[in-house]
Formats: structure tokens, sequence, C-alpha cells
């Protein structure tokens, strides 16, 4: 990009087509994407401008942009937000991108819950919280916990918790979402979480699954709405991409459930 006067215009044109030489996936959207976070304005908002020029400032903060989302750093990562069932989570290296797919596995565990009545739901692995604080604002009267293996992930869901309204305590929804930053020894032990008899549940209809593959599950395609291959996201969140072949076993065991009883039925959302 040369030093000439840039208007909005002229700079969603030239990003747009860079993107595409170097195989950004939806490279206009990506643009519109970066550019609105450098603005701090709406994607709507840049074509209502399309003839104001960028400030120095403004075009020398979308010209790193441009650089690292062409080097391979997600879109997500670069503004710092991703929108997921109507609300907008804070996300950064510490955690994985959602994806557009996961909302499938909201709908099926809002389905689970009961809607006017008290519900008991866990979020394994929560990463940015967006399972967990999704079914708690939609689901008021639920109790939710929410657990990951990494203090960092927490930190960031409860964040997430906080901003939207749905943290322990909260005004909005007390005591809707709790947190453990980790299955502790005693939890993996006695099955200290909600539910301790287990029906599966589909990620759209109720239904029992058939046997899990063997070896590492293929990682799903890429959506077409900008987010990034899980093995673009940073190797924190997600070692070199791979997902491990059967990660239920330890929470599914007879040790980890104990003694199932039928009043307690619940439902595995995977």
């Amino acid at each position: 990009m040369s030093e000439d006067i840039w208007t909005l215009r002229k700079v969603l044109t030239w990003t747009t087509q860079h993107f595409e030489k170097r195989g950004v996936d939806a490279p206009r959207l990506t643009t519109e994407m970066l550019l609105a976070h450098v603005l701090k304005t709406t994607r709507v908002r840049l074509y209502v401008d399309l003839d104001r020029p960028l400030e120095k400032e403004e075009l020398a903060a979308f010209r790193a942009l441009i650089s690292r989302r062409a080097a391979g750093e997600p879109t997500q990562y670069l503004t710092g937000v991703r929108d997921f069932y109507n609300r907008t989570f804070k996300v950064d290296a510490r955690v994985l991108i959602p994806r557009p797919e996961t909302e499938l596995l909201v709908e099926a565990a809002l389905h689970a819950l009961p809607k006017d009545a008290p519900g008991t739901a866990l979020d394994v692995c929560t990463g940015s919280g967006c399972i967990a604080i999704s079914l708690a604002a939609e689901r008021p009267q639920a109790s939710v916990l929410a657990t990951d293996v990494s203090p960092d992930a927490c930190a960031l869901a409860r964040d997430n918790a906080q901003a939207l309204g749905v943290a322990e305590g909260g005004e909005r929804c007390p005591q809707s979402v709790g947190w453990m930053p980790g299955l502790n020894e005693r939890t993996r032990q006695r099955g200290d979480f909600p539910g301790t008899y287990v029906e599966f549940l589909g990620p759209v209809a109720l239904a029992r699954p058939g046997p899990r593959p063997r070896g590492p599950r293929p990682l799903p395609a890429r959506p077409r709405d900008g987010a990034p291959e899980p093995g673009e996201q940073q190797a924190g969140a997600l070692e070199r991409g791979v997902v491990p072949s059967d990660p239920w076993s330890p929470l599914l065991s007879s040790e980890a459930m104990g003694s199932p009883r039928k009043e307690e039925k619940g439902h595995l959302v995977i």
C-alpha cells in the first residue's frame, strides 16, 4: 500500500484482492471485519462512509492487521471477539475460537434443559465459556458449571460471563454459572457433578450414537464465514490440531459416574 489517499472504498478493494492472492479464506468478509475493528465501527457503516479517507494512524493499524492475517493469524484473534448464539465473546490465543456448528450443540442442550424450571448442566472443556454462558443466559433458572484444565481459559470464560451478565453472583442471573479450574480428584472419583445417569444426545435430536471410531477424529471442514481451521489456531489451545480419540471414558467410567439412579437422568451432548 503506497502513501496515496486511501478511502474506505479503495482500502476494501485492495485488501480483498491482496487476501485473495494470499489464499485467505473469505477475503471480503475478513477485510470488512478487520477494517471495522480498526475504525471501531460496524461493517454496515463502512459502506455508508466509502469515500472517507483513512487517517495515517488508522492506515498503519490496518496494515499491521493485514500482515498478521496474511501470515495465518486467525481473524478472531486479531479482533479479539467472536459472535456466538447472538452474543459477542472475547477470544484470544488462550482458547479455541467457537465454531458456528457448535451452536447446534447449544440448541440440543437447551432442548434437554427445562425452560421454566431449575436445571443443571456441566460444560467440560469450556474454553471461552460460549456454551455454558449461552445455556445460562437462555435458561436463567439453570445452574451451570463450567470447567477447563487451563486456568487461563477459565479466566477468559469468567470475563465473558461477567461481560454478558451471567457470572456467578451476577445481577441478571444469580449463581447461574459456577467455575471449576479442572475436575479435581474428588470430582473424578465420586462423580460430584450434576446427573449421574447419562443418556446420549445427538447434536440436533435425541439419539444414541453407534460405536465410537478408533484413532484421531477428523477435524471439521472450514466453514465459509471466515472462521479459521483448528490447525490455524494457537498451539496452546489445541496441540498440533490433534483431537484425542476417546476423551470421554474417564468421565463416563463406572468409577467416575458412581451408581446410576434412574431419577437423575441426564444427557451427554457432544
